[in-house]
This record gives C-alpha cells, sequence and structure tokens, in this order.
C-alpha cells in the first residue's frame, strides 16, 4: 500500500499531462555562420544572403481529443525593439509539430529585431495555453 501511495501523484501528473495542451517557444540568433556550406567551406548562394537576424522557434503539442474537436490555431504578437507590434494567425493542420518566425532584413537590422513575444495556442476560439517572454507586457489603450 505505501508503494501505491508514493507512486500515485507519478500516475496523476502522467494522466493530466496526456490531455493538456503543450507550448514551447524560444527564441534564437541565426546567420550566415550557422550553414553547413559556412563550415565546410562550399558554395551557397545563402551565404551572400541579407537573411540573418533571429527567429522564434515554436514547439506544440496537444491531445488527439482536443485535436478532432475543431481547428487549432496559433496566434503569434511580436514587439520589436522599435516599438512596432505585429501578430499573426495560423491554423495548424497537426496536433503536434514545430514552426518558425524570422525576424530578418529591415525588422532586425533597421527595426532592432525582436523585443518581446506572446503566443496563444487556441482551439474553437478558446486558449488552450500560452507562452510570453519576459519582457511582454500587455498594451494598454487609453481610448484617446
Amino acid at each position: 500500500m505505501k508503494h501505491i501511495c508514493s507512486l500515485l501523484p507519478l500516475l496523476s501528473f502522467f494522466f493530466a499531462s496526456c490531455s493538456t495542451a503543450h507550448l514551447y517557444v524560444r527564441s534564437e540568433n541565426y546567420s550566415r555562420q550557422d550553414l553547413a556550406s559556412y563550415a565546410m567551406d562550399t558554395p551557397d548562394p545563402r551565404k551572400t544572403s541579407p537573411d540573418f537576424g533571429q527567429r522564434l522557434v515554436i514547439n506544440w503539442q496537444v491531445a488527439e481529443s482536443t485535436f478532432q474537436k475543431g481547428p487549432l490555431e496559433l496566434v503569434l504578437s511580436v514587439k520589436l525593439k522599435n516599438g512596432e507590434e505585429k501578430t499573426s494567425k495560423t491554423v495548424l493542420t497537426k496536433r503536434q509539430g514545430r514552426t518558425f518566425y524570422p525576424i530578418f532584413g529591415n525588422d532586425y537590422v533597421k527595426k532592432g529585431g525582436l523585443q518581446s513575444y506572446f503566443v496563444e495556442l487556441r482551439s474553437c476560439g478558446k486558449t488552450l495555453t500560452s507562452s510570453q517572454h519576459k519582457l511582454w507586457v500587455k498594451k494598454i489603450n487609453t481610448g484617446s
């Protein structure tokens, strides 16, 4: 009986995780040096491309029953260092996966790159889970 009681918290975590939506977001810098062709010193037109900067790596996973209930949507709000805010919505066709949100070119060079982000995973209009950058602050509307 003592062994069963010690396993109870572990089992409850396992069963709860089967029905919980998971969202993992991280930001990373990338440049020409991240290309395999750069390390191997082989020809690659991307080595001269201006597409360097930052990107968000977004991983999600929901239970099959949640996925079957209705459309799964990823809502991303990004604040750039110049104060500009961008929002995008993506309909997800798989119950788990990974996507990238690149911040490069003018958004990186002239606008300063990423300041913060807020990501929501939604199903049927309801928020399942969310993740935010530690510097994210919700915008306050003053009504004027």
